[in-house]
């Protein structure tokens, strides 16, 4: 007997629940959808009440699957994946008279930087469909077959176009209600950290600043501690420093609009690292539609 249309849960709570597996976290199934952390949240949590059971336990802002939610994932995966694959065939036959370009880069430049440009950036291209592809690791095939990669660290040549984008500007931000209780104020160079609440980004990647080699460009004696918090993606780490959890550090370039509106403050000192950042890189800059997008990235940093 074939199923009828009230014994499925709704499509959207499935793809938002898969993506949150995969990806480890609704922040990073929000961006990869084109939504927001609240909706995807939500359509969980429709589908949690459409089959009567728990699919994650929640510890913070940690997330893990339940035994429920794990079985229920295994058995999903690879259908929802032989859907996108089915629903890629079909858009590049029937789109085939409007070009696609894609663009890959990390999370937290998806998240901060490049989504807030997203309308203005269809609306100078409206003839091209972007596809933007988020991705968590600097070897992902994504970046490599992109038509414009956007990564974080050194010019190295292994791409035929690269520029830095964004130069390295590293320094500490919080809450202005955190920042009241201890005592300090915008623009306040910390001396010593060694009794200030820290939040940390889970990584072991070396591009990165963490608070220890933060500290040692900046001159500081490094924490004997870890960190309070660690997180394993940059917009969970800001949202809980503006949330007043503690004290992050903050990437030029990703978070002026956090100071502007109010939700966070900068405080010093800046360690600068003029040779490295953001750097938008492609292999098809001669093809006239990707130099054409390239340049309004430029401009728009």
């Amino acid at each position: 007997m074939e199923p009828s249309e009230q014994d499925l849960p709704p499509l959207k709570s499935l793809v938002a629940f898969e993506a949150t597996i995969r990806l480890g976290s609704m922040t990073a199934a929000a961006v990869e959808l084109g939504t927001t952390q609240p909706a995807i949240s939500q359509r969980i949590r429709t589908l949690e009440e459409s089959l009567g059971c728990v699919l994650f336990e929640r510890n913070g802002k940690l997330l893990r699957p339940t035994y429920e939610g794990q079985q229920i994932y295994s058995g999903l995966a690879s259908p929802v994946s032989e859907i996108k694959a089915a629903v890629k065939r079909m858009r590049r036959h029937f789109n085939k008279q409007k070009p696609t370009l894609s663009i890959a880069a990390n999370f937290g430049f998806c998240y901060f930087w490049l989504m807030p440009k997203l309308p203005a950036l269809q609306g100078q291209f409206p003839q091209i469909q972007f596809k933007i592809r988020p991705v968590n690791l600097d070897d992902d095939p994504m970046l490599q077959d992109a038509d414009i990669a956007i990564q974080f660290g050194s010019l190295d040549g292994d791409f035929r176009f690269e520029k830095l984008l964004i130069p390295e500007t590293v320094f500490p931000v919080c809450s202005p209600d955190l920042a009241e209780k201890l005592g300090l104020m915008e623009g306040t160079k910390i001396s010593s950290i060694e009794d200030l609440p820290l939040l940390h980004k889970d990584s072991d990647d070396s591009r990165w600043l963490d608070w220890h080699h933060w500290c040692l460009h900046a001159k500081i004696t490094p924490p004997e501690e870890a960190p309070v918090f660690c997180f394993n993606n940059y917009p969970l780490l800001l949202t809980a420093a503006q949330e007043g959890q503690g004290i992050a550090l903050g990437w030029a370039g990703l978070i002026e609009e956090q100071i502007k509106a109010g939700k966070l403050i900068a405080l010093g000192p800046s360690v600068d690292r003029p040779h490295r950042g953001y750097i938008v890189r492609s292999n098809y800059h001669e093809t006239l539609l990707v130099r054409d997008v390239l340049q309004w990235l430029i401009a728009a940093s």
